[in-house]
């Protein structure tokens, strides 16, 4: 459907030095259930699901743990509802990686079958420039599909 850039809150003092996706190795990173797993990091991380971004943005405050992971707006969204003001001399947030989302479906054969054809059919759209006007008309990033 799209592809977005996700980040990790966090508090500089517990995380020290950052060191891009090395700070992460064998740290615990929160996260909604389902929204993250560890194909989506280059290091082992021991990955926690709470269950919303405003527990996390505590949990984070208080020490609790050293990562939240989410998109951009996710995490702002969350700051807001924890009532959390983004201090940068205390806390960072730093991109992490980038990935495609995809409507849901189970991982069974059938499954992996239509996730295929959404794919196929995305690009077949992207190629016949059918794509983009969508993308633009609902007021999202286009994505690099020819990357894909």
């Amino acid at each position: 459907m799209y592809v977005n850039d996700f980040y990790v809150f966090f508090k500089k003092d517990r995380i020290g030095e950052w060191k891009n996706n090395e700070s992460l190795r064998d740290k615990e990173v929160l996260c909604q259930p389902t929204y993250y797993n560890q194909k989506n990091f280059c290091v082992p991380v021991v990955i926690k699901e709470i269950q919303t971004g405003a527990q996390a943005v505590e949990m984070i405050r208080l020490e609790r743990s050293d990562f939240y992971v989410d998109d951009m707006a996710l995490i702002k969204q969350s700051l807001k509802e924890a009532n959390t003001p983004y201090d940068r001399e205390q806390f960072d947030i730093r991109k992490i990686g980038r990935r495609s989302y995809h409507p849901l479906v189970k991982p069974t054969k059938k499954g992996l079958k239509i996730i295929k054809m959404y794919n196929d059919g995305l690009i077949q759209l992207h190629k016949a420039d059918e794509l983009k006007p969508i993308y633009e008309k609902w007021g999202h990033q286009y994505p690099d599909f020819d990357k894909y």
